[in-house]
């Protein structure tokens, strides 16, 4: 990825994640003022709302995890941190041995971390939500 390239992706993540922020609040704004009109309409519209948003974190939390798993191994098998091919955005001290193999093991860690992260965090949102929609 060149430097044009990582900078528009820099600048499009913010302003997708402002869009979802400003758009979630529209919409629970909608559901706050249904509920005392129509209840059991209120509770399916916020599930409509959780469902895809708990998605999308789920996705995003996998697509991160396999770029650190895929790093890691890259670094793993080169001996060398930053790996061969990786830009920078400045110039580095290039770790080779042991110091670039303990970062790839890191990132690797990271990356399972991640991955049971976005296991555990639909069966939380649920339990919550479920907690709430019972009364508790």
């Amino acid at each position: 990825m060149n430097r044009g390239k990582a900078l528009i992706f820099l600048l499009c993540v913010p302003l997708i994640g402002g869009a979802i922020a400003y758009f979630s609040i529209i919409w629970l704004r909608k559901i706050k003022e249904l509920l005392p009109h129509d209840p059991e309409k209120a509770v399916s519209e916020f599930l409509d709302f959780v469902k895809p948003l708990t998605g999308f974190v789920v996705i995003l939390q996998l697509v991160f995890a396999a770029y650190l798993w895929r790093l890691g191994s890259r670094i793993l098998i080169s001996g060398e941190f930053p790996p061969p091919g990786v830009l920078l955005i400045r110039s580095r001290k290039v770790l080779v041995g042991e110091q670039a193999r303990r970062r790839g093991r890191l990132c690797r860690r990271f990356a399972i971390v991640l991955i049971a992260m976005s296991i555990f965090f639909p069966v939380l949102v649920w339990s919550r939500v479920m907690a709430v929609l019972s009364g508790g």
